[in-house]
């Protein structure tokens, strides 16, 4: 966004101390800290990056009530065909994936076709509930059946696939080394990804302007420290793990 670009560049030229040796690059290191930490953004720009996350993310009440409290409107692209992308996402998240699965043709018949990865995905989360659930025997039913066809395919989705199954060479899945796999944050994960697909078959922006936001500070800070060794590490990695708000 024009308003971030104008920042980062406010921020990256705070005062002309390039010639100033070390002494220079600790005032800059503090400038920039302090000026991070100073820098106000604009209300009206704030509730705009939190509509828009909560649009593109599926989080159709929570954005029906920011609407009401904050008086930011749903003036976004992100909310077209948000039903039936909130729908798909609820299905995920209590683990329908097979309803997830209909619903996904249902509404884009050639997308699973032209997106492998994302059919992978999803047959990789039913796997991964089915292992949950404890049904060894099912697990390997259906791995045989549903996923072992891909991977044959595509070689890329063996560590994958492996990695998944190998949760049942523990006694005690929860402790195994993938266990995070069985988690309702995995499922969260795949149904973001699902989400973003969706988005791109509608021609819209896979991510919410947040992420972007993070992503490019993030980079930012990086280059300047590797520029710059007096200039602090980053703060900020890859985007926070999706939310479950709604």
């Amino acid at each position: 966004p024009a308003l971030f670009a104008r920042a980062l560049r406010r921020l990256h030229h705070p005062d002309p101390v390039h010639a100033h040796g070390m002494e220079g690059h600790r005032a800059k290191k503090r400038s920039w800290s302090e000026r991070l930490e100073a820098w106000e953004v604009p209300q009206p720009y704030l509730r705009g990056l939190v509509m828009d996350f909560l649009l593109h993310e599926g989080y159709s009440k929570t954005a029906k009530c920011f609407e009401s409290e904050a008086g930011t409107p749903f003036h976004d692209s992100a909310a077209d065909g948000m039903g039936a992308r909130v729908e798909i996402r609820k299905m995920l998240l209590r683990g329908d994936i097979d309803g997830a699965l209909k619903q996904i043709h249902a509404l884009d018949h050639k997308m699973l076709d032209e997106m492998p990865d994302l059919r992978f995905a999803l047959l990789r989360q039913r796997l991964l509930d089915i292992i949950a659930e404890g049904r060894i025997d099912a697990a390997l039913t259906y791995a045989m059946e549903k996923l072992q066809p891909m991977v044959d395919e595509k070689e890329e989705y063996l560590a994958e696939l492996e990695e998944a199954m190998g949760i049942l060479a523990f006694s005690d899945r929860w402790n195994s080394a993938s266990a995070h796999l069985l988690s309702p944050a995995q499922r969260v994960k795949t149904a973001t990804q699902v989400n973003a697909a969706l988005m791109q078959r509608m021609n819209q922006r896979e991510e919410p302007v947040l992420h972007q936001i993070l992503r490019r500070l993030a980079y930012e800070q990086r280059k300047l420290h590797e520029e710059l060794e007096s200039f602090p590490t980053s703060r900020y990695g890859d985007v926070p793990p999706p939310l479950e708000i709604d």
